[in-house]
């Protein structure tokens, strides 16, 4: 036989992709023994697997469970953007620049904003009291010295 030379297996057989049909084999076709639990194994006369069970396909369960995690994922990264931005360096420069008793560009406002490269020490220092952030600053120029 010579490729292309019109006497090929193939079309004596006369097959064309219209001519194949698909059988779907369903849960329900295979024996009750053959059937395979949730953990891996058969069943074997489990009353659990012959009543009570809404039978779900693979695909749809993936795609459900797949869904569920880009949704978690979404909304954590909403949530964290949010207190990122709520303890941010701006929003406590934005306290800084207005306190009394720290001078922009004086000492003490030049070592916040060093400090404040520190998420923790960030958040701390939103949530003090208005009257306890300059206590606060001073005690860690204290301990920390110059950063």
């Amino acid at each position: 036989m010579v490729e292309g030379g019109g006497d090929s297996e193939d079309e004596k057989l006369n097959i064309s992709l219209e001519n194949i049909t698909t059988n779907h084999i369903q849960d329900n076709d295979i024996p009750t023994s053959k059937r395979k639990n949730p953990i891996g194994g058969t069943q074997l006369n489990s009353k659990e697997g012959k009543k009570g069970r809404v039978k779900v396909g693979v695909a749809p369960t993936m795609s459900s469970g797949i869904e569920r995690l880009i949704v978690a994922y979404e909304t954590r990264g909403t949530a964290k953007s949010v207190a990122d931005r709520a303890f941010g360096i701006g929003a406590c420069m934005e306290v800084l620049n207005v306190m009394p008793g720290v001078p922009p560009g004086g000492e003490m406002w030049c070592f916040a904003t060093r400090l404040f490269m520190n998420k923790n020490k960030r958040e701390m220092f939103l949530v003090l009291n208005d009257d306890l952030r300059l206590v606060w600053l001073n005690n860690e120029q204290l301990t920390e010295g110059n950063i």
